[in-house]
């Protein structure tokens, strides 16, 4: 995923887990253990920084590895969170 820590942050609060406050100098290395209660089960959300991929001398986009894991979520809902969370991190329409 292309997200600072900071973005990654408030498009939490999107979702709804308004808990969540990180500021970009004082971000932790990891944002890890975020975990979000649903109609059955709970989603545990991890963040973890990645190199930055260089598009030009001036220019680096972010770089995270984000990982969901699902417990006592059924198929259906596990869908429907993973539709929902796509949208709330899409950027540009694409």
């Amino acid at each position: 995923m292309a997200a600072t820590a900071s973005e990654f942050a408030r498009g939490l609060v999107r979702l709804g887990i308004a808990d969540v406050a990180l500021s970009a100098p004082a971000a932790p290395p990891a944002l890890s253990g975020v975990e979000m209660p649903l109609r059955e089960g709970t989603v545990l959300i991890t963040y973890t920084p990645r190199p930055g991929r260089r598009l030009s001398p001036l220019i680096t986009m972010p770089a995270a590895e984000v990982t969901l894991a699902f417990t006592n979520v059924a198929e259906p809902e596990r869908r429907a969170f993973v539709d929902r969370f796509d949208r709330v991190f899409q950027r540009g329409g694409g």
